[in-house]
């Protein structure tokens, strides 16, 4: 068939493409369109809705939002587009609880799975003060790394180093004894949530632990006193007044209110790429297999499995870094951008979303955050922030990688064994009341290949602007890369594709005027 011919094609319809797309529309750039490998919008932000039913005993329950992708927005307390969009646009949303970061393990109520009871607050502060003091130990020993070292090196095997070397030099001596299984499932469920929440701590480079030169270290690793008897007494304190201060939180239209804390979506993301993408002209089924400069750089080529074709003057590839691989590009990617491709990757991080009848709620209705001692799974209550019914179990590597063969049907009676064991339930009776499931695979979804990027211990985050670099290098680029795992700002995150898209559109007028 014919060939159309565009000034712009951009490929991928998530946020960075729609960002991208919707910067050069109301720039005036209007021959452009976006191609989408799937049949909707949003690419990982992805919001299904559950249905309204009848249950038994004539309940009603009316249809809701939920997330199976990006929740959260993140870097609330800067410049960040998206949240400048939520605020904007009345967006529903809540500050975290712990006014921090999603996930925060301190503003949590942790349960004990073996014997249905609340793990008390001393314990949890104890763990996670020897935990920030081996963070502290291991930011000192990076400090003295080479950085060939540091290539070779992952967080699980430098973080074992450093807890075995405190256990001896510190624990040991101050409480006479090693940690508890219990405890050494809490430390384990601290640093991934630090560091291991998309990739396995053994495949996780140190870039997450970067520290400029001018960190003060404090010497906290040699200090008794920290994480002692009566410093652990002091922290308790301080984690059930914000376990308190979480309860009950607070929903309303998005509001910049100078604390920063990361936001969670409420309203469903979709309100991001619905309005990015209002009146574009965008094709789905189009899976790109081929993208060649032609006509001495004059032309782009951009050839889907289908066959269409499509020609444009420059491109703007938005797509997840493993399906970037599988792209042919001629001329071929320079070596740097082919290295970065492979130093870049996707992790996994999954969700299970369980909605059970509200009039049976077993958990405590105000708490947002329930965690516990099973290494699998902790829980976002929903029902705290008015989705009646219903909890999100977050699920990290190495879980979330496959969640070990199992069927979505295994997985979701093993996280109802759980929540059965931290409120001492029988699990049938929750599985009675059990209305409906969903359970994510983002790792082996067919467009995404994963969840967001991450950087292996080969990795350097120079790499992500690598990743990011026109193509082909030199006078007359003709391709632009765009995407989370091409942001330096905002890598891993929502506001980090928006930002890039918008980033890559810029450049791409830019060079139009100059001709």
């Amino acid at each position: 068939g014919a060939t159309a011919a565009y000034d712009v094609v951009i490929i991928g319809a998530g946020t960075a493409g729609l960002s991208a797309a919707r910067k050069l529309w109301t720039s005036g750039v209007r021959s452009i369109l976006v191609l989408e490998a799937r049949g909707r919008i949003g690419g990982r932000i992805h919001t299904e809705v559950l249905p309204s039913r009848r249950c038994e005993g004539s309940l009603w329950l009316d249809s809701m939002s939920i997330d199976l992708g990006a929740n959260y927005m993140h870097g609330c307390d800067g410049e960040q587009a998206v949240f400048d969009l939520a605020v904007k646009h009345n967006i529903l949303s809540a500050i975290v609880a712990g006014d921090k970061q999603f996930e925060d393990t301190e503003t949590a109520a942790w349960y004990d799975v073996k014997k249905g009871i609340q793990i008390s607050s001393e314990e949890v502060a104890r763990v996670h003060l020897l935990f920030w003091k081996t963070e502290a130990y291991m930011l000192k020993l990076i400090r003295k790394m080479k950085p060939e070292q540091v290539k070779r090196t992952d967080v699980a095997s430098l973080f074992n180093v450093c807890l075995r070397s405190l256990t001896n030099r510190f624990y040991k001596k101050i409480y006479k004894t090693t940690l508890t299984t219990q405890q050494e499932h809490l430390m384990r469920k601290l640093v991934r949530r630090s560091y291991g929440y998309v990739s396995n701590l053994q495949e996780t480079g140190l870039h997450l632990l970067k520290i400029s030169p001018d960190t003060q270290i404090k010497s906290i690793d040699k200090d008794d006193h920290y994480g002692g008897p009566e410093h652990v007494a002091e922290e308790a304190k301080k984690l059930t007044k914000r376990l308190e201060a979480s309860k009950s939180p607070k929903v309303g239209p998005t509001q910049r209110d100078g604390n920063g804390g990361d936001r969670l979506v409420l309203q469903g993301y979709e309100w991001l790429v619905n309005s990015l993408a209002e009146g574009l002209p965008i094709v789905f089924h189009r899976d790109v297999q081929s993208i060649m400069i032609a006509d001495n750089g004059a032309k782009v080529l951009v050839t889907c499995h289908d066959q269409s074709t499509y020609t444009a003057s420059h491109v703007i590839c938005t797509v997840p870094v493993p399906l970037l691989a599988e792209i042919r590009f001629s001329p071929a990617l320079s070596t740097g951008k082919a290295e970065a491709i492979r130093n870049v990757r996707l992790g996994a991080h999954n969700k299970i979303i369980l909605r059970f009848r509200p009039d049976r709620v077993f958990w405590p209705e105000t708490v947002p955050q329930l965690n516990c001692d099973h290494d699998r799974y902790q829980f976002l209550n929903l029902h705290a922030y008015n989705k009646p019914g219903v909890l999100l179990a977050h699920v990290w590597p190495p879980f979330a990688f496959g969640y070990d063969k199992k069927t979505d049907q295994a997985v979701v009676l093993e996280a109802l064994s759980v929540l059965a064991g931290m409120f001492a339930q029988q699990p049938h009776h929750l599985l009675n009341n059990l209305v409906d499931y969903m359970v994510t695979r983002w790792d082996t979804d067919r467009y995404s290949r994963g969840s967001y990027a991450y950087l292996p211990p080969s990795g350097r985050f120079e790499d992500v602007g690598v990743l990011r670099r026109p193509h082909p290098p030199g006078k007359n680029p003709k391709v632009w890369f765009a995407g989370e795992a091409t942001s330096e700002v905002g890598f891993q995150c929502v506001h980090g594709a928006h930002e890039s898209g918008a980033a890559a559109a810029e450049a791409i007028i830019l060079t139009r005027q100059t001709k």
